[in-house]
């Protein structure tokens, strides 16, 4: 902990000499912790005022009958108090961090399996914008891929595989409801029964629907999956 927190207090108030002050500031600009201090100091002296454990305790009733507290007993005092402050402020952003995005970034990273490439032969002018798309999907273009895939194909093989991209698609962007939809509309679909069951137990993964994941779990043909990425599934499901 920075020697400079014993003049935070002369700091705020105004009270250090001109150099002592460029002193103090010059090592704010290399000690975050020193900056969160002056910015927080409010806070902190409530930290500083409130802390209460046995070792402070202890400290004040030492104290207590005395005038004056000793220079490095107040500089333990900030060092005390920073501390905690850094601790809190480390807990807060923790919180903040898993309450907006409780883990399914980590999800996607860990579960998530992009589909192979797939080759379609043709001259029609849906099979080659079906296959534009396919390309702008695997080089992860989502956004140019997307008008691509929605447009209506002449034939029920091209309009399941636009669908099934278009699934991966809405998951890879968050819109769950439709990529749901899609999939559960593949599983009656025999090549791809088992890719929509393992995208739709992600996707209550994501939603936090572990009894409705792991019901879709168990109906997947396991052997089409390594035992390495079956047993990240399995610690989601627990």
């Amino acid at each position: 902990m920075s020697l400079y927190f014993e003049w935070l207090d002369d700091y705020m108030e105004g009270k250090l000499t001109p150099q002592q002050r460029l002193d103090f500031e010059q090592a704010m600009k290399g000690d975050e912790k020193l900056r969160h201090a002056v910015e927080n100091y409010p806070l902190l002296k409530q930290l500083s005022a409130s802390l209460i454990e046995d070792e402070t305790r202890q400290m004040l009733k030492d104290l207590e009958n005395k005038k004056s507290v000793p220079d490095n007993t107040r500089r333990l005092w900030w060092w005390l108090a920073a501390a905690v402050f850094v601790g809190l402020v480390a807990y807060i952003n923790k919180s903040i961090f898993f309450s907006t995005t409780p883990g399914n970034e980590q999800i996607m990273a860990d579960a998530y399996i992009k589909p192979e490439s797939q080759k379609i032969k043709g001259e029609a002018t849906d099979t080659l914008t079906l296959t534009r798309a396919i390309d702008l999907f695997d080089r992860n273009y989502l956004t140019e891929a997307l008008p691509l895939f929605q447009a209506p194909a002449t034939n029920d093989s091209l309009q399941t595989l636009s669908n099934r991209y278009l699934a991966h698609i809405y998951l890879r962007t968050e819109k769950l409801t439709l990529a749901d939809s899609l999939f559960t509309i593949l599983e009656n679909t025999s090549n791809y029964r088992n890719e929509a069951l393992y995208n739709r137990m992600l996707i209550a993964l994501l939603l936090h629907k572990k009894e409705e994941a792991r019901n879709l779990f168990n109906l997947l043909d396991k052997s089409q999956f390594s035992e390495k990425q079956l047993k990240k599934v399995e610690g989601y499901l627990r």
